[in-house]
């Protein structure tokens, strides 16, 4: 009796047609995927792929590109209903794309630690919403620990400041 008038105090509502499914079956993203994939073949093969005894410099974004193009037809076959983007959603792409685009001339200028610094900031005040310290504790440990790691352990030549 009691599951039966807790049935009733929570019947659903019934939908609109036009609200039940806001959803599109993915095919974007592989053909997404195949289109980068042979957009970075060319290039990066007349980069020079060399041999894997003798390397050169194209030969890891060519195996980077033709990874992509395998795996678009895999996705194709995986892939799955998505809600479509919203304003919020896409303004967030955009919101973490721009700083990353503006790190690379700012790095030229402003090391690794400064221009990560920039861009850690942008993104964790406003597309994260961090509090003003939230975002200055991120502006100051992501750039520093990635520097430690990259040019300090592992030894790759990187400009601090």
């Amino acid at each position: 009796m009691a599951i039966e008038q807790q049935a009733e105090d929570h019947e659903a509502t019934p939908v609109e047609p036009a609200e039940q499914d806001k959803s599109i079956t993915d095919w974007f993203s592989p053909v997404l995927v195949a289109v980068v994939g042979m957009g970075l073949l060319f290039p990066s093969i007349q980069l020079g792929v060399g041999t894997l005894n003798h390397p050169g410099v194209g030969l890891w974004p060519t195996i980077n590109a033709v990874l992509l193009i395998l795996m678009a037809p895999l996705m194709m076959l995986g892939r799955q209903r998505v809600e479509l983007p919203t304003w919020r959603g896409v303004t967030n792409v955009i919101g973490i794309a721009v700083p990353l685009l503006i790190f690379v001339p700012l790095y030229d200028w402003m090391g690794l630690i400064g221009a990560g610094a920039v861009a850690m900031f942008v993104i964790a005040k406003w597309v994260g919403k961090m509090s003003w310290i939230g975002s200055l504790i991120i502006t100051i440990l992501v750039p520093s620990t990635v520097y430690l790691v990259f040019a300090v352990a592992l030894g790759v030549n990187l400009r601090a400041f």
